[in-house]
């Protein structure tokens, strides 16, 4: 059994039991309905290719792309239905992962194969970076926050692996207990903890050295650190206890019983209380902090093996392995108010504070539960292999990575987000009151674009303004060919969808830094796009006309899947833009001009990306705006279509 402390993420694993267990805080995504148009593209022979502007500064001498002929009315490719959890990953890393750690300082997972005696480094990209050589039987690890290093538990070897996650190698060894299993990070002295189950102690580990051993109860099983005592909580599940033990000393300053088999255990920060599962008695215990006084005896579902705790409505979430429930003891009653089925065998719990959705890995029927906490109601479940049993948050990529012990996979999910997906968009609209909008702007870097083998693929990026039936955008594109084009573009359009032409000014480059911007004159009743590429000398790209029909009624910062063959629409497959940050978002809506998250939450949609053929797999996920609230970014999945 074991837990780590990192990033406020609490999460244990039983070895003893086969049962592996996540108890943590979870960070993820929101995003909110959008209801207007997006755009999509056509190839050459549709319309005709626009050469006014293409001897302007930079014009292309490469081989023509495809045209970009964009939609006019609401897109074909926006599902009206809410964005439900997503994978965006799927990777393979061993024969058993069972569980994993998240280095903040590499921002890379270490997944830890007990079944193959490895440790599988998964970067943010997703990809396998190294596959690392621990001891025999690794059950658990914890992150050292003030060394930079992973610490693995090898349970048949008795020692400790140390990685350094600057390098990606095992850099030692440390020699511990009888089987070492659980392991914890202390921040208060910035030591490491491990539970020796057969020998009754915890080891704690400063560097590469042990500092003390002490002696616990029976069977130790699990850890947790209590930031309100500054003490490493150990539970004892062979003698119904748990042992406080004092960060300053390293001794066991205080014993309070528990129920019987203590597993796993949870702080609630409302009332500073501890709680403890008991999963051979079925209850769960709770006592006071600081002076760890008895406070209640919950009686749960069977076999309870996770607790998570909801700072948003302070009530802790208890998984029943065996009633293959959820049961909700509020916080401030210490009493049960629901018991949520779930799918079979939960083995943990995750919490997402910004959705306030807990997650639970149902190891019996392979997938993953979404609790609605503030209904305490299911929103639905994801399928992830075939055993998924633990959970980690990877606040990089803003999604929570599921270990699969069955299929030896680790799958990424984006979280349940209240909202529309598209088949062929993603980024931010503003929904804004009819002929209110008169300018939209931004900037980003041209990115460097990598193609599908052996198919056509696009990525076009823009800044556009928007209603039901007219879309005025400009941006740039790159099209897979040989070599790789990457235009300057812009589109002014009327008429129905697919049935308008965009014009090309000409070629600019990858790694180019491009200013976007446009606008609408009241006094001429025209739009002007304009595109500023700062590598490149002379006026910038311009160019104005009136759209018949115009009501500006949305400012939109969009990555797009481009299409084929329009009016019927075919989508191709999206180009790897890798991450695409958006910068300097601002629009003038109403006269008043200001940046992207200024006109949210109520008016502000975020739109993720989702495949065509299996829309419960991402194509382009989209992080909350940052950089002042003007810049976000959007980052490539998948291909598709």
């Amino acid at each position: 059994m074991m837990i780590r402390e990192s990033l406020f993420v609490f999460r244990r694993v039983n070895r003893l039991s086969g049962i592996l267990i996540i108890a943590g805080l979870l960070v993820g995504t929101l995003a909110v309905p959008w209801s207007f148009a997006a755009s999509s593209s056509a190839e050459s022979g549709f319309g005709v290719r626009s050469s006014s502007h293409v001897a302007a500064v930079g014009s292309s001498s490469a081989a023509p792309s495809p045209l970009v002929a964009l939609s006019s009315t609401p897109h074909p490719n926006l599902r009206p239905t809410p964005l439900t959890a997503t994978t965006v990953t799927s990777t393979n890393v061993g024969s058993s992962p069972d569980y994993s750690v998240y280095a903040s300082n590499s921002r890379d997972l270490y997944v830890v194969d007990s079944g193959g005696s490895t440790v599988s480094v998964i970067a943010s990209s997703g990809k396998v970076v190294a596959t690392l050589n621990v001891g025999s039987g690794p059950t658990g690890a914890a992150y050292d926050m003030s060394n930079r290093e992973v610490y693995v538990s090898n349970a048949l070897s008795n020692n400790l692996s140390i990685i350094d996650t600057a390098t990606n190698l095992v850099v030692g060894s440390v020699g511990v207990g009888s089987n070492p299993t659980a392991v914890a990070f202390d921040p208060a002295n910035n030591e490491v903890y491990v539970t020796n189950l057969f020998g009754g102690t915890v080891s704690a580990v400063s560097g590469s050295s042990v500092s003390a051993t002490i002696p616990v109860g029976l069977s130790p099983a699990n850890l947790l650190f209590d930031p309100a005592s500054n003490a490493m909580l150990c539970a004892n599940s062979g003698s119904a206890n748990v042992s406080v033990i004092s960060s300053a000393t390293n001794l066991v300053t205080t014993t309070f019983p528990t129920g019987n088999s203590p597993d796993s255990l949870t702080y609630n920060a409302l009332n500073g209380e501890i709680y403890v599962a008991n999963y051979a008695s079925h209850n769960v215990t709770v006592v006071g902090g600081v002076i760890y006084s008895s406070v209640a005896n919950v009686p749960v579902g069977s076999v309870p093996v996770a607790l998570s705790y909801d700072s948003a409505n302070f009530d802790v979430y208890v998984s029943n392995y065996v009633s293959s429930n959820v049961s909700v003891i509020k916080g401030t009653t210490n009493r049960v108010i629901a018991n949520i089925p779930v799918g079979s065998n939960p083995a943990g719990l995750a919490y997402d504070p910004l959705s306030t959705d807990t997650y639970v890995p149902n190891s019996g029927s392979g997938n993953v539960s979404v609790i609605r906490d503030a209904s305490n109601s299911i929103e639905g479940a994801v399928n992830v292999g075939t055993t998924p049993i633990s959970l980690t948050y990877d606040p990089a990529n803003r999604t929570m990575l599921v270990e699969d012990e069955g299929s030896g996979q680790v799958s990424g999910i984006l979280g349940y987000v209240p909202g529309f997906s598209s088949f062929s968009n993603a980024g931010y609209v503003t929904v804004a009151p009819a002929n209110s909008v008169s300018r939209v702007g931004g900037s980003w870097t041209v990115p460097a674009v990598s193609c599908p083998t052996g198919s056509s693929a696009e990525v076009a990026i823009w800044v556009g303004i928007e209603d039901g039936s007219t879309i005025e955008q400009v941006g740039t594109l790159a099209s897979c060919g040989s070599p790789i084009v990457y235009e300057a573009v812009y589109y002014m359009g009327t008429g129905g969808a697919g049935t308008g032409t965009a014009s090309v000014w000409g070629s600019i480059n990858a790694g180019d830094t491009v200013f976007v911007n446009e606008s609408f004159s009241g006094s001429t009743s025209r739009f002007s796009s304009s595109l500023h590429d700062a590598m490149l000398t002379g006026a910038p790209f311009s160019a104005s006309a009136s759209v018949a029909g115009a009501t500006r009624t949305s400012a939109e910062w969009i990555v797009e899947a481009p299409s084929t063959g329009c009016p019927s629409c075919t989508l191709l497959k999206l180009a790897n833009f890798g991450a695409l940050s958006f910068l300097n978002g601002r629009a003038t809506i109403s006269g008043v001009n200001s940046g992207i998250a200024s006109y949210g939450p109520a008016t502000l949609d975020q739109i993720f990306m989702v495949r065509f053929s299996n829309s419960n797999f991402a194509k382009a996920s989209v992080a909350p705006i940052v950089s002042g609230g003007s810049g976000f970014t959007v980052t490539w999945r998948s291909a598709g279509p």
